[in-house]
């Protein structure tokens, strides 16, 4: 196996080609080599040493290479390295040497989504983060927040977003479109003309299963009352921070994977919950949110699609840190199961009834009502999957530098009537919104997840 991954090593450092092979064949040796080092075990100098001296001679006789002796050595000794369990290697090709594979993650998405009302913007900002997220980020089982806005930013800040047009029609030109999974139309119902009207915040809450989930609202309650002599939390943000928007009301989601950056987490041990540090990053700045209509019958094969055709290149892309990927479909067998509690209480992609009891609420941020407008209860039969991309400020131009990637590693062939033979027709609709992202402690560490899943 050693003399497997060197030989591989070297091809995905030195892109070698063997003469006669099919194009993309160095593209799958590296994929193979991916798989490899995911198993790793006790590495023998000795015999290692050998190993590469033999994979040499074998490449230098059927490439006529010689140049690439001193590749392949250093090949072989990061191969070494990632066998022990040293070294833990970025994908070849992945935007700026960074790791992006999709990994489990913190279970519970929650969405809390706003209408703040624009000129208060900054002033919920800072009202949240002291009234709301410095007690979230101590509950146990917390993987941090992101606060993402539609709103454009003040000026002299980085204008790095485009708010949906608030005008034109629901249906638009869109590449790859097949209507119910079947018939090309090259057409979007662009439900997110409709959902822009209903809210300029979504605030995400990650939590690391749902037994944490279950307790987090009342555990948020019995800080502050503790730390407040008693006090009612809920009436507090009524005089705080419910004035500052129109209306507010939040939807459950589950986390099939991640690829956001979790290096960029800040280094442990912190004060925050389970000795997380939970500071929040200004980067990555903007989230692409792709909302996908799936046929639960679809979902697999659309995953392996999305994955493997569109993840594959995007991941390459300057700039890009990840993608995550939500579903409101229950987990599957091997999941992180749903309780009973959060069956009955946090739905998947929210609730049925249109008015919610919310203690503390003010229409319009004026009248209070202590309920909440859902308007997820409109939309919840327009999609199953929604992906985030995560790209830093000044990323390239996602789908033209995907095209771009994809034609130079495939000959000039094109992306776009690629992905619509092999992915679209496992989507009954899709559409895109963006936002601006203030600020994320999200905390998805791929090594605490798998620990917490034991």
């Amino acid at each position: 196996m050693l003399a497997d991954v060197a030989a591989l090593s070297v091809r995905a450092k030195c892109n070698v080609h063997y003469p006669g092979e099919p194009a993309g064949a160095a593209t799958a040796a590296v994929e193979k080599l991916r798989q490899m080092i995911s198993c790793a075990y006790p590495v023998q100098r000795f015999a290692g040493r050998l190993a590469a001296e033999s994979i040499w001679q074998n490449v230098a006789m059927r490439e006529g290479i010689m140049k690439f002796r001193r590749e392949l050595l250093a090949a072989f000794i990061v191969a070494t390295f990632i066998l022990m369990g040293v070294v833990h290697p970025a994908a070849v090709g992945d935007a700026d040497g960074i790791n992006l594979d999709l990994q489990p993650g913190p279970a519970v998405w929650r969405e809390e989504y706003w209408e703040v009302k624009p000129e208060k913007l900054d002033e919920f900002v800072n009202v949240y983060r002291r009234e709301v997220y410095s007690i979230s980020r101590r509950i146990p089982g917390y993987r941090g927040y992101t606060f993402l806005t539609l709103l454009p930013p003040a000026q002299g800040e980085p204008q790095s977003t485009v708010r949906p047009a608030d005008t034109g029609s629901l249906i638009r030109p869109h590449y790859g479109i097949h209507l119910e999974g079947k018939i090309l139309t090259g057409r979007s119902i662009n439900v997110g003309l409709l959902l822009a009207r209903t809210h300029n915040v979504i605030i995400i809450h990650h939590c690391r299963n749902w037994t944490d989930a279950d307790k987090f609202r009342d555990a948020f309650a019995q800080i502050y009352a503790k730390e407040h002599n008693g006090a009612d939390v809920w009436e507090r943000l009524s005089k705080t921070l419910f004035p500052l928007a129109n209306n507010y009301w939040d939807t459950y989601f589950r986390l099939i994977k991640t690829g956001f950056l979790s290096s960029d987490v800040p280094p442990g041990p912190g004060a925050d919950a389970d000795g997380l540090n939970l500071n929040p990053r200004p980067e990555p700045s903007r989230w692409v949110k792709e909302y996908w209509d799936i046929d639960p019958l679809e979902l697999d094969a659309f995953l392996h699609a999305y994955e493997n055709e569109s993840y594959s290149v995007a991941r390459k892309v300057p700039g890009h840190r990840g993608v995550s990927i939500i579903t409101t479909f229950p987990p599957g067998e091997g999941e992180p199961q749903q309780t009973a509690f959060s069956r009955r209480n946090y739905p998947l992609g929210g609730f049925q009834k249109f008015i919610l009891p919310q203690p503390g609420l003010l229409m319009d941020g004026e009248i209070r009502t202590d309920r909440s407008i859902n308007f997820s209860s409109l939309f919840m039969n327009t999609y199953t999957v929604i992906t985030y991309h995560h790209l830093v400020t000044g990323a390239s131009a996602l789908t033209q530098t995907m095209n771009k990637i994809y034609a130079d590693e495939h000959n000039g062939a094109d992306r776009i009537k690629h992905i619509t033979n092999v992915m679209f027709p496992h989507v009954r609709n899709h559409w895109d919104m963006v936002y601006r992202m203030i600020e994320t402690s999200f905390t998805p560490d791929a090594r605490v997840a798998a620990r917490e899943r034991e």
